[in-house]
C-alpha cells in the first residue's frame, strides 16, 4: 500500500524512511491523505481529512531566549503545572514599552498585554488554567526588539 498526501486535491511529495512517514507542509489549504495499492491506482481509502498543525514561522532576526549572548536580553519561562501558571522573566530589555503576546498552535492570539517596561525587567505571572493542554509561543515586543520562546501547558 501506498500513502499519498494531497493539499488541495494536489499530491505533494513526502519520504518513506522506514515506517515513518515525513513531508514538508509550507502552504495554507486543506490536506488529505489517501491509502492506495502499490501502482498508485486503486484507492484502497477514501480520503481522510488531515490537520497539519505547526508554529508560524519565525524571522531570523528574532532573538531567541536562550541565546549565548551575554549582552542582549534574557528570556525565561517557567510553567508550573500543579498551579497551572506561567512565570515569566526578561531582563536586560530595550526600550520603554512592551507587549506580551502568546498564541497557539494554530497561530491563533490567545493572550495579549501591553506595559512599561521598568529597571530593563520584565516579570510577569500568568494564570493557564483557562489554556488547553497543547505547545504556546509567547512573543515579548519592546520598541526596539522581539524575543520569542515556547512553553507546554499540560
Amino acid at each position: 500500500m501506498i500513502l499519498i498526501i494531497l493539499i488541495n486535491g494536489i499530491v505533494i511529495p513526502i519520504r518513506f524512511p522506514g515506517n515513518n512517514y515525513y513531508f514538508n507542509a509550507f502552504s495554507n489549504g486543506r490536506y488529505s491523505v489517501k491509502v492506495t495499492d502499490l501502482n498508485m491506482c486503486d484507492s484502497v481509502s477514501s480520503s481522510v481529512r488531515l490537520r497539519i498543525v505547526c508554529f508560524p514561522p519565525m524571522e531570523p532576526e528574532v532573538k531567541i531566549s536562550g541565546s549565548d549572548s551575554e549582552e542582549g536580553p534574557a528570556f525565561n519561562l517557567n510553567y508550573e503545572s500543579n498551579i497551572e501558571k506561567l512565570f515569566l522573566h526578561a531582563e536586560k530589555l530595550h526600550g520603554v514599552n512592551y507587549a506580551l503576546q502568546i498564541f497557539d498552535l494554530s497561530g491563533r492570539l490567545i493572550f495579549d498585554k501591553m506595559g512599561k517596561i521598568e529597571n530593563f525587567t520584565l516579570n510577569y505571572s500568568l494564570d493557564c488554567s483557562s489554556f488547553a493542554n497543547s505547545m504556546y509561543l509567547v512573543t515579548i515586543k519592546t520598541d526596539s526588539e522581539q524575543l520569542k520562546s515556547k512553553f507546554v501547558k499540560y
